[in-house]
């Protein structure tokens, strides 16, 4: 009995959704590839069947289904690989001379597939064999990975147990617990660093907040260049540079930020922990959370997806499918946090704004720009106009926020404003290039690690609070300071230092404290 059956074309459709997952695993969720998987899986069951009712023939059909999807699929790391081997200016490889190419190509595939005579079952077939191998291959690698970092992360664990800090368990219980709120703005640069390298004044943001009675830490610098890093070192208040000895140091870089010694020290206190989603792994979907607050669509993982297809060509798709969805996530996060003082009981509120940090999804008044460009990891923090006008307006949705928060807030809450790392303006576009030459991205001089290191860091600590920070508290120092004043605990302030990383070898520190620090 012969097997003719045809899979290749739903198998090549999911396959892309599969292989990024594969690749971004500690980074993105497994439900983020549903949605986009279910999406793509229906399509090339609808192409298919359509070619069928046209050539009666379910290998052909098949062939250009999977023509299609592969073709789609390879577009956005094409024209990425042109786009990035151009010099400055040069416009070879832009989407409107590519696009007309690819439609081309898969007008002529169609063509040529349609008016062939020869038997292409024998084709389909080793089509079938090589799409189950891609999808095994890429299935193989997940699994490979949650079974082999299992150990790690159940020793981290054990090692930790329920307590942020054994000699700290007999604090002082405070008569009244007030709220606590750790807002990170992703990318929000220093005072200094708008003015030097953006041109841009925050004085009346800044002033804005002192006279709410926060303490603005002027001379601020990350302890980390990268948000993973810089997150799992302030939750736990501790630095973390032992991942680079650690084969799976992202496993339990993401469980130190779902459920970090700060975190578990606030719940033993009687704190309920409230999580917002930020479309990053280990705050999407956090089980560790009492309550969470989710928007399922615009994250980081569909906005890469994207990005490989020929749909990244076209403006308007790009702007409403995926940028209307970043920008509305981050107005679900605002407006909903307005909503938390409604909750009876002590709170510790953890929302990762992933803003005023690329993409741009609003102009000064919140409106979508003309353009938008879906990256994050590239030379988006040049477009100097574009990160100031997004900055405006995350300011305006902060001072509602915090004037919300003061005024519906039974007892004055703890809230903190944080960056978790600055900005890249000055870095260039090289930052695939492993080329010590280059000078940044790898390596960064002085001026360059100024503007990555140094952050925005503001803190409302009532009643009297305040008067225990400094100008120059870093992240990994915040903690404990508001354990020490509040619950009376006896945690030793750390030194604060910078340390430095490439997203490419982010385990491998530079100490920049030196470097970065205000003079």
């Amino acid at each position: 009995m012969k097997k003719n059956f045809v899979i290749h074309p739903f198998l090549f459709a999911i396959f892309p959704v599969l292989f990024l997952y594969s690749h971004n695993i500690a980074q993105a969720l497994l439900s983020d590839t549903y949605l986009p998987a279910a999406i793509l899986l229906c399509c090339s069951i609808f192409i298919f069947l359509f070619f069928i009712l046209i050539v009666r023939n379910s290998h052909k059909a098949g062939i250009i289904t999977s023509v299609i999807f592969v073709l789609f699929f390879a577009y956005g790391n094409i024209a990425g690989v042109i786009e990035s081997s151009n010099a400055e200016g040069v416009t070879v490889g832009k989407d409107h001379y590519l696009l007309p190419i690819w439609g081309l190509l898969i007008g002529g595939s169609i063509f040529f597939t349609i008016k062939t005579k020869k038997d292409l079952t024998n084709l389909g077939r080793i089509l079938n064999l090589f799409a189950c191998f891609l999808v095994l291959f890429s299935l193989s690698k997940i699994i490979l990975y949650e079974y082999q970092t299992r150990d790690t992360l159940a020793a981290h664990i054990q090692e930790t147990g329920n307590s942020a800090d054994n000699s700290n368990a007999d604090t002082v219980m405070p008569q009244a617990l007030r709220d606590i709120y750790y807002i990170i703005l992703d990318g929000y640069a220093s005072k200094s660093t708008l003015k030097d390298y953006y041109d841009h004044d925050n004085t009346e943001f800044l002033k804005f907040l002192t006279d709410r009675g926060f303490f603005i830490a002027d001379k601020s610098f990350s302890n980390y260049a990268i948000t993973g890093l810089s997150l799992s070192s302030s939750l736990n208040m501790e630095y973390v540079n032992y991942f680079s000895d650690m084969k799976y140091a992202g496993v339990l870089k993401n469980e130190m930020i779902a459920n970090g010694k700060v975190i578990k020290f606030l719940k033993s206190k009687g704190y309920k922990y409230i999580n917002f989603g930020s479309g990053h792994k280990p705050l999407e979907n956090n089980k560790y959370a009492d309550m969470q607050y989710r928007y399922q669509l615009g994250n980081e993982f569909q906005m890469v997806l994207f990005k490989m297809t020929m749909l990244r060509s076209t403006e308007s798709l790009k702007k409403y499918l995926i940028g209307n969805e970043i920008k509305n996530r981050i107005l679900f996060i605002f407006s909903r946090l307005e909503t938390v003082p409604n909750i009876k009981g002590p709170k510790f509120i953890l929302a990762h704004i992933v803003s005023p940090h690329p993409p741009f999804v609003f102009d000064r008044e919140g409106n979508m720009p003309p353009e938008i460009t879906l990256e994050v990891f590239g030379n988006e923090f040049a477009e100097k106009d574009a990160y100031i006008n997004q900055l405006i307006f995350i300011n305006k949705k902060v001072k509602e926020l915090i004037d919300e928060l003061l005024e519906k807030s039974r007892l004055a809450p703890i809230i903190i404003l944080q960056a978790d790392h600055g900005t890249l303006s000055s870095f260039g576009p090289h930052h695939y290039k492993d080329d010590a030459s280059l000078g940044n991205w790898y390596r960064p001089n002085e001026y360059q690690l100024k503007e990555r290191m140094r952050i925005f860091n503001a803190c409302y600590l009532p009643p009297d609070g305040s008067d225990l920070l400094y100008e120059t508290i870093s992240p990994i120092n915040t903690f404990r300071v508001i354990f020490n004043h509040y619950f009376d605990a006896n945690f030793e302030l750390l030194k604060d230092e910078s340390f430095y990383s490439y997203f490419k070898a982010r385990y491998k520190f530079y100490n920049v404290t030196d470097q970065v620090k205000h003079d």
